[in-house]
């Protein structure tokens, strides 16, 4: 896992002045039976992985993520091409897949848990994006990630709500 740089804090951006430019992500029926008990999962680590294959299959880019109700955090990807991304919009992740052909990019903590309250991105319309995600969480006894729900989203600025209400 690589670790890119510090960077999520509790600061909302302002979105405002593009109302109506913004979509919401939709949850989808949860991929993983096993997860239904786990109604509010604390983990060291949360990532967001692309639905395979992306639109151009390698590579998936995202100008912009932040993890709302979370700070102190470290970025974690799966690969990424050229600088270092921090989350803000002059420059971009350029992600790259990781050994297994996977797409995602996270947040680890040193120490506390931790678990977001949303998810604010974008994805470049007509770019390397994806329709689908899956929002995991790390579990640290058995050393896996635990996909939590599964997104359909759309392309430009997204907002993701975690709630842990049902469908």
């Amino acid at each position: 896992v690589e670790l890119l740089r510090k960077y999520f804090t509790l600061e909302i951006p302002d979105w405002s002045e593009y109302e109506g430019d913004v979509s919401e992500g939709q949850r989808v029926c949860d991929v993983d039976s096993s997860n239904e008990t786990v109604v509010n999962p604390l983990s060291l680590a949360w990532r967001i992985r692309a639905a395979m294959p992306t639109k151009h299959g390698w590579a998936w880019d995202i100008p912009y993520c932040k993890w709302i109700g979370v700070n102190s955090t470290d970025v974690i990807s799966s690969g990424h091409a050229g600088e270092g991304f921090d989350g803000n919009y002059d420059n971009m992740w350029g992600g790259r897949q990781d050994s297994k052909g996977q797409l995602w990019l996270g947040i680890r903590s040193e120490g506390q848990l931790i678990r977001p309250i949303s998810i604010k991105m974008k994805q470049i319309p007509g770019g390397h994006s994806t329709s689908e995600i899956t929002v995991e969480y790390l579990d640290s006894l058995q050393e896996k990630w635990v996909v939590w729900h599964r997104y359909n989203i759309s392309e430009g600025r997204i907002i993701i709500s975690l709630s842990t209400e049902t469908t």
